[in-house]
């Protein structure tokens, strides 16, 4: 399962990647498939001294089987700061 967030800067600017998550350890009882429901990312802070690239991240995710009405919910915070050059 692999989550990236990017931003752009100005309409002529490349996209940039500022964050990303990967679960990539496929061994047996370590890799659990997910469906991600939601992603929230904070809004820039516009406070007079506030790092105006910093931002929380919120992911959800479910197990995507329907055997059962019981799921597994999985959830990840993280904070990220774009890079400026």
């Amino acid at each position: 399962m692999n989550r990236h967030a990017y931003e752009q800067n100005n309409d002529k600017s490349p996209w940039n990647r500022f964050w990303q998550s990967e679960q990539d350890d496929y061994q047996e009882g370590k890799y659990f498939p997910q469906r991600v429901e939601r992603v929230a990312v904070s809004p820039t802070d516009y406070f007079r001294d506030a790092d105006k690239a910093a931002h929380l991240i919120l992911t959800l995710g479910i197990e995507p089987w329907c055997t059962s009405s019981w799921h597994e919910v999985y959830y990840q915070g993280a904070s990220a700061a774009v890079e400026r050059n």
